[in-house]
């Protein structure tokens, strides 16, 4: 009785941790995928600054 008491509350401590390990991979998959957002994001509007900042004396040029 002691020897199947014993398994299944090993069996029930891997379950927990499987789910644990699961909830925390996907945490750190979401804040991946948003670091990445985030800097994908940050080099589009430097490279959109960029753009903006070399047509900026053409544009005042071409308005004056």
């Amino acid at each position: 009785m002691l020897c199947c008491v014993n398994i299944s509350s090993q069996i029930a401590f891997l379950f927990r941790f499987y789910q644990v390990n699961k909830l925390l991979n996907q945490y750190v998959i979401e804040k991946r995928e948003s670091r990445l957002w985030i800097h994908n994001g940050a080099l589009s509007l430097n490279r959109y600054e960029q753009v903006l900042s070399s047509t900026k004396f053409g544009l005042s040029t071409f308005t004056d």
